[in-house]
């Protein structure tokens, strides 16, 4: 039996935001590890009905609620081993220019979460963070960045079961730019980048899951999990696709660099090999 076998089997667990692109595949690695049931958490009730289909495993459950709703997330908690909190609102455009319902849900929804996990004593809380957490000059990276607080804080209950897994861009979520260049191409137009400096990381969705699986498997409570991801030059990964570039400039509160890391934390920084980890 593998760690991941160990970890996941017979254990029944909340996957928030888990019709969407990382959630749906982490639902699949959780059913083939063995977990003894899966509910995924989500608002996108054609989704939820799709992931539904495709999967067909008696074990998962589809459950359409809203993290914003305290009742919706204490009966979906109800008899839970281990929360992996995915819900939020992701867009940086789209929650610069609506920032209610990007706390509401980012913000409220996690401490919803934070607080139905601690009374239902669940085994383990991961809440699944950005790196726009880190410098963050945009709404989203804000509310992602007091997510990973309140996340941590609820250690300071007697359940130490709460951590952080802070990942990269995944190149297979929705509204990615991979998404977009797509249908340029596929439409004889440019591939838009905003700025020819512009650098951030990225990887593929099975990454992010065996990322997230393995800080599932390792966390204690109190940490913060830091993959050591490639930076890449947007620029450069457009050129892979077509020659035809058109620069449109930065965005309202857009970051010319991503980091993973704060200058504070490097002080705290444990090198685990394949990651960091910083334990509070």
């Amino acid at each position: 039996m593998s760690i991941a076998d160990a970890t996941c089997s017979l254990k029944t667990f909340l996957v928030t935001g888990g019709a969407g692109s990382i959630g749906s595949f982490l639902v699949r690695e959780l059913l083939k590890h063995g977990a003894k049931k899966v509910i995924a958490f989500d608002i996108d009730e054609h989704s939820l009905a799709v992931l539904s289909r495709k999967i067909n495993d008696y074990r998962l459950q589809a459950f359409l609620g809203d993290v914003k709703d305290s009742s919706d997330v204490e009966r979906a908690l109800e008899g839970v081993d281990i929360v992996l909190h995915l819900a939020a609102v992701k867009m940086v455009d789209v929650s610069s220019y609506n920032p209610l319902p990007c706390i509401r849900t980012n913000v409220d929804g996690t401490i919803n979460m934070v607080l139905g996990a601690l009374k239902e004593k669940v085994s383990k809380f991961l809440f699944i963070s950005s790196d726009k957490a880190v410098d963050f000059g945009s709404v989203y990276g804000a509310t992602k960045f007091i997510g990973e607080r309140l996340t941590l804080w609820g250690n300071f209950s007697k359940y130490r079961t709460f951590s952080v897994c802070r990942l990269g861009n995944v190149i297979e979520t929705r509204g990615n730019v991979f998404e977009i260049w797509k249908e340029q191409k596929e439409t004889g137009q440019p591939l838009t980048v905003t700025h020819p400096d512009m650098e951030r990381y990225f990887w593929h969705v099975e990454e992010a899951v065996a990322f997230i699986l393995k800080a599932l498997e390792t966390m204690k409570g109190g940490e913060i999990f830091i993959p050591k991801m490639s930076l890449f030059k947007v620029i450069d990964l457009a050129r892979k696709i077509s020659p035809e570039i058109r620069l449109i400039g930065v965005r309202p509160e857009e970051l010319l660099k991503a980091r993973l890391i704060t200058d504070y934390e490097k002080e705290l920084l444990k090198d685990e090999g394949e990651y960091w980890v910083i334990r509070q």
